[in-house]
């Protein structure tokens, strides 16, 4: 049996954040491409558009990225949950309030 490509590595900060929802992603390429999400998403462009997000990570085209939002085989609702896991985890029972959607989410 082949061994799988481990992902390429970015800022190490963001391939430890990412590296929590390794296991939702069955490709190793959709993983990557949101590894470099996140890595757009935190860079200094003005406008975090996918084709500005691939230059700044060094793709030579969007398509990866595209793809890995519209094409692969991840879930969504899997990504949202495992994140929601995290945070409250994190909380250890502590109440917050999200601020910043139409709605206010408390959480405990």
């Amino acid at each position: 049996m082949v061994e799988p490509r481990a992902p390429v590595s970015t800022v190490t900060f963001i391939d430890n954040y990412c590296a929590v929802y390794r296991d939702l992603f069955a490709d190793v390429r959709s993983f990557e491409a949101f590894k470099y999400l996140h890595l757009g998403m935190i860079s200094d462009l003005p406008r975090k558009s996918l084709p500005a997000i691939a230059r700044a990570v060094g793709l030579s085209s969007d398509q990866v990225l595209h793809h890995c939002l519209t094409e692969s085989p991840w879930s969504v609702a899997a990504l949202q949950k495992r994140r929601l896991e995290l945070i409250l985890q994190q909380l250890n029972g502590r109440a917050i309030t999200l601020v910043g959607s139409p709605k206010q989410v408390r959480i405990e």
